[in-house]
């Protein structure tokens, strides 16, 4: 079903602020992962409760090797590539296929609107809007400088350091990653040298002609007073429904798509529709829970 949708104006002062939250690409969100539980494009053993996002990632990479099943693809934020890294799970698929590497690639869903109307011409059905999810901070110990002024001086030089292009291109060189809120182009010397996957996501990123890049809130407490309410994020795996004050059996689920098979043929179905009123703020819950703690002189 698609949203109707009416076009707003923001307040400066932030009152309005929940408004920024109920953007149709949160929608879209939830609307794709009921489409794909409905049909069955979700693998089953999400509803075990061993199965986490580590195990997902594992599954997706070693695809049918020691005796699992094969996943097609992994739904994840572009920082996924690096956890599993970590994880050490391209390395076994490695020792275990005897290959060099794993070709992974972004898989883009064409699922852009205009006029009513699905957008199939090439052209406009790859334009996607990235988005930085998340933010960073850093901090300065006070401790460690003893509130000696030159010492401060030298840490505020260090981090501007760090926020150079060079040093930048040099984050994005080992770690196949770009620095989020930041704009600095990567060599092709660069590219050349990083994983397929790695080269697909830059690739999208450098083309913000086509590829607006969003960048929000994040997790952070003025965005998201708590962990259980959302931003305008497309990705919504990890973010807990919870109905309490919306429905007379109140419960809570800890992802969108538990809250969906859980409640799968019965009464309070929870639907796309319904997750995303439930996990979004109306005018006195945005003040009382968020306004008056964040934003509020």
């Amino acid at each position: 079903m698609k949203p109707i949708t009416t076009s707003v104006t923001l307040a400066g002062d932030c009152t309005d602020g929940y408004k920024a939250i109920d953007q149709k690409a949160r929608y879209y969100a939830f609307a794709f992962v009921e489409l794909a539980y409905k049909q069955g494009w979700i693998y089953d053993g999400y509803k075990t409760s061993s199965f986490n996002h580590q195990k997902a990632m594992e599954d997706f990479v070693l695809n049918g090797l020691r005796g699992k099943d094969k996943i097609a693809s992994h739904i994840e934020a572009s920082y996924w590539y690096n956890e599993c890294e970590n994880y050490g799970y391209f390395n076994d698929y490695k020792t275990i296929a005897k290959k060099d590497f794993k070709d992974i690639r972004h898989w883009h869903m064409p699922t852009a609107y205009e006029n009513g109307e699905v957008v199939t011409s090439e052209a406009n059905a790859r334009a996607e809007a990235l988005m930085n999810a998340c933010t960073a901070t850093i901090m300065i110990n006070k401790t460690s400088t003893n509130g000696e002024a030159d010492v401060l001086k030298v840490c505020k030089d260090f981090l501007r350091f760090l926020s150079t292009e060079q040093e930048l291109k040099n984050f994005t060189a080992c770690t196949g990653a770009a620095k989020a809120l930041y704009d600095y182009s990567i060599d092709d010397s660069v590219l050349q040298n990083l994983d397929p996957y790695q080269q697909s996501i830059m690739s999208m990123r450098a083309n913000t002609t086509q590829n607006p890049i969003v960048n929000q809130y994040g997790n952070n407490n003025v965005a998201r007073y708590q962990s259980d309410y959302v931003t305008y994020s497309a990705s919504c795996s990890g973010y807990k429904v919870d109905t309490t004050g919306f429905a007379t059996d109140a419960s809570a689920y800890p992802s969108i798509l538990e809250a969906y098979y859980t409640t799968d043929g019965k009464a309070n179905y929870l639907n796309a529709y319904k997750c995303f009123q439930y996990t979004g703020f109306d005018a006195e819950n945005w003040m009382t829970k968020v306004y008056n703690n964040a934003f509020a002189n």
